[in-house]
């Protein structure tokens, strides 16, 4: 499971976009604008009705995200954001946590620079996984010491004897940094051996037109991969939590298409409602999804996501 957490934002976000686009079409100086709920919310349909964007770059929003480093290397190719990260060059940071619990349940007590006695305490770790294959709850009790650190595809959790290869090969290359710490190798050297599961912290900084116009429309989509998939998609949760104006007509790239051709557009969870009676204009979605599937390609992406959260 990925985290996902909204850090701060622009607390006056839509009434900033609300001014920006205005601004656009007013001579009156913007200290002297007032604008009412309802002008808010008429100003932002508007800007997202003529896809006059700009204004969006005036709300900003910091989050964190603990994702595997595949899923961050995703995240990262979005430009127009700032990124900070402890990268593992800089020792344990994204370790410490299992490495303590490992410890905690097999021991001795390891010093955290005690790289030689933390690989033995992974080994033994290993021995008592393999030793629980006949009780269930108590393998899957270690499995879930070990995503403490590294993350498990849904798709691999299905298959039992898929997941235990793959908890296994975790440990067995964990255990491998640690014996090249111990031997002196450095940081930056020794973390090639770790797999791209490994799951670091990233703080994110992104402008609402970056997030309704690229991450989100992205991410959300069915086709997106079911990491970056789940980070879109509790992260919309958060924004429309804090900026229904802005947020409730963002989603998959289909979407934003579809709104883009209408006069007024459709909030998401109006789309996702089972008894919907929309009808869309769009020929076929970005990702070539035919008019007729795309309601069940976006009813898809929510699910095949909430069976994660």
């Amino acid at each position: 499971m990925v985290k996902v957490e909204l850090i701060e934002y622009t607390k006056d976000g839509e009434k900033l976009v609300a001014l920006a686009a205005k601004r656009s079409l007013s001579g009156e100086p913007a200290q002297d604008m007032t604008l009412t709920e309802e002008e808010v919310e008429t100003w932002i349909l508007e800007s997202l009705r003529r896809q006059h964007w700009s204004p969006w770059e005036f709300s900003w929003y910091v989050f964190e995200v603990e994702c595997s480093r595949t899923c961050t290397h995703q995240l990262v190719r979005h430009r127009i954001a700032s990124y900070a990260q402890v990268p593992q060059r800089c020792g344990l940071s994204t370790l410490k946590h299992l490495l303590r619990n490992v410890v905690a349940r097999v021991g001795p007590d390891c010093r955290e620079d005690d790289y030689m006695c933390l690989a033995l305490a992974v080994d033994r770790f290993e021995k008592l996984l393999k030793e629980s294959k006949e009780n269930r709850v108590a393998e899957d009790e270690l499995m879930e010491v070990v995503e403490q650190a590294f993350y498990v595809p849904y798709q691999v959790k299905m298959d039992r004897e898929v997941y235990r290869e793959y908890t296994r090969h975790f440990l067995a290359s964990l255990k491998l940094y640690l014996v090249l710490l111990n031997k002196g190798i450095r940081y930056e050297d020794a973390r090639l051996v770790l797999p791209q599961a490994v799951k670091p912290r990233v703080l994110v900084a992104m402008n609402a037109r970056e997030l309704a116009t690229s991450f989100l429309p992205l991410s959300m989509c069915a086709r997106a991969q079911e990491e970056i998939r789940e980070v879109a998609w509790r992260l919309w949760h958060m924004l429309v939590s804090v900026h229904p104006r802005l947020f409730r007509y963002v989603g998959p790239r289909c979407l934003m298409m579809e709104n883009a051709a209408r006069e007024r557009p459709i909030a998401l969870r109006d789309l996702l409602k089972e008894d919907s009676s929309e009808e869309l204009t769009i020929e076929r979605c970005p990702e070539l999804v035919p008019k007729k599937t795309i309601k069940t390609c976006v009813h898809y992406a929510y699910r095949a996501t909430y069976k994660l959260l």
